[in-house]
């Protein structure tokens, strides 16, 4: 150890020089928590688009529609799946990160913790040489020193020194027991520091890897909607007068910057699209349809959301007021409510939604099967 921790056992002098130091309180070593699993990144799979798995193009029109709707549909569901992998990772790598930050702060805490106990253990050296020069100090306590050391080991183990009246245990002692113990505590948490970054390094990999997979399950569902695009315009094209059927009465519900996407934002799933403008411009319904709800709504505010016959229906949030109201029918390109900044929202912006069978779909590629897009 240090020449501090000689003081411990030091000359009488030192000993008696101790007796002017208050002590501080102790260090407690954290208790150290398990590390999380990290997520499972799953394999990215073959593209569903390749030469292989299109439909020969001799086929029928209707069967290769047919056959490019069914890998479309596995696009989505591979991409859906995905997209959970990533939420998942993207909430593993928050929590790895704030146990290494807490594993950081143990260690900053402690190394404070030590300096102030060496910073005492400086000021009772330097009061030890001071009482060792003062001839009066020394004078008064010749008698209670001598009679300390003149008494045997066991004596010595149940008596304190007394000096003046005031009875008390070696502080210096207790002060190099101190550092000793907080050196032990802050070796142990730059052992915890250690594992939290390593596993913090982990997830950011993990988080990366799923972000990858993502993205490639996102180019091949891009791939196969283009696909089945371009066989509705075909069959467009062979219809007579050549009219684009599938896209009449569908229409952008308004007009602005596209902001944010569908899919893994911030920790967690956005389930639509937005569209940024100013505050008053209008929204349209995307479609014909029903208002099936027109008014307040948790997290957005105030909403309007229109269901088509088929039952698919639309959403339109944060929006600054309502044109329409339960129950009333709407044709496709009238507007319904103003763009606004209600609920959660950081600016002026259409959160747009679509609802198919139950699920909630990414709306760009709905607009996108009618030709439409932001």
């Amino acid at each position: 150890m240090c020449a501090r921790h000689q003081l411990k056992r030091a000359a009488p002098m030192a000993l008696l020089a101790s007796l002017t130091l208050v002590s501080t309180p102790g260090v407690a070593v954290a208790a150290t928590d398990s590390q999380p699993a990290q997520p499972r990144v799953a394999q990215v799979q073959q593209s569903t688009t390749t030469k292989a798995q299109q439909p020969n193009p001799d086929a029928p029109l209707e069967q290769r529609i047919a056959s490019a709707e069914r890998a479309l549909q596995q696009a989505r569901d591979r991409e859906a799946a995905a997209r959970e992998e990533l939420d998942a990772t993207v909430a593993a790598h928050e929590r790895a990160t704030g146990r290494a930050a807490e594993a950081q702060q143990r260690v900053d805490d402690l190394g404070t913790a030590i300096q102030q106990t060496e910073q005492r253990l400086d000021e009772a050296a330097q009061r030890a040489e001071q009482f060792a020069g003062s001839e009066y100090r020394f004078g008064s306590l010749v008698g209670p020193v001598l009679g300390y050391l003149s008494a045997d080991e066991d004596e010595r183990a149940g008596t304190s020194l007394n000096v003046a009246g005031n009875s008390s245990a070696d502080p210096t002692g207790d002060l190099t027991d101190r550092l000793e113990a907080q050196q032990d505590a802050e070796q142990a948490a730059q052992a915890k520091l250690k594992q939290t970054r390593n596993a913090e390094k982990k997830a950011a990999n993990t988080l990366a890897d799923a972000e990858k997979a993502h993205g490639a399950t996102v180019a091949d569902l891009d791939a196969a909607q283009a696909r089945v695009d371009e066989l509705a315009a075909e069959k467009a094209a062979r219809t007579p007068g050549g009219a684009a059927a599938p896209a009449a009465g569908v229409v952008q519900p308004a007009q602005g910057e596209f902001t944010s996407g569908y899919g893994a934002r911030w920790g967690s799933s956005h389930l639509g699209i937005d569209v940024a403008n100013d505050i008053g411009t209008p929204i349209v319904a995307a479609h014909s349809g029903t208002v099936i709800s027109s008014g307040p709504a948790s997290g957005f505010g105030l909403w309007v959301r229109v269901q088509r016959d088929d039952g698919l229906t639309t959403l339109y949030g944060h929006i600054n007021e309502t044109l329409v109201s339960v129950g009333q029918r709407v044709e496709a390109g009238q507007e319904i409510a103003k763009m606004g900044n209600r609920g959660q929202s950081t600016g002026p912006h259409l959160h747009f939604g679509v609802v198919e069978n139950g699920q909630k779909i990414d709306p760009q590629e709905w607009l996108g099967r009618f030709g439409l897009r932001y």
